[in-house]
């Protein structure tokens, strides 16, 4: 999966307030969030080996012991195998 859009990641909100901008569908919605990312993993597995984000602030998130939540890892937990982020 290829992302060439534009991106933005919050560190007090990194789940809820990082995000993708697409065009706008249906419903008017046209964020996808980092939790919504995750939640997919709910619905149906990725299945996907590499995810690329050409985005600005997708390497971006909250930091902890841990390491970073925010998109990237929202990504792999819906199991991506790689995820390349800027």
């Amino acid at each position: 999966m290829y992302f060439a859009t534009h991106g933005v990641s919050s560190t007090t909100d990194a789940m809820d307030s990082s995000f993708l901008v697409f065009a706008t569908d249906e419903q008017g919605n046209y964020l996808l969030s980092a939790r919504q990312i995750m939640n997919l993993r709910k619905v149906q597995a990725l299945d996907v080996d590499l995810v690329v984000m050409s985005a600005c602030q997708t390497g971006l998130g909250y930091g902890h012991k841990g390491g970073m939540v925010g998109l990237a890892r929202s990504f792999q937990i819906s199991d991506a195998n790689h995820v390349v982020m800027s």
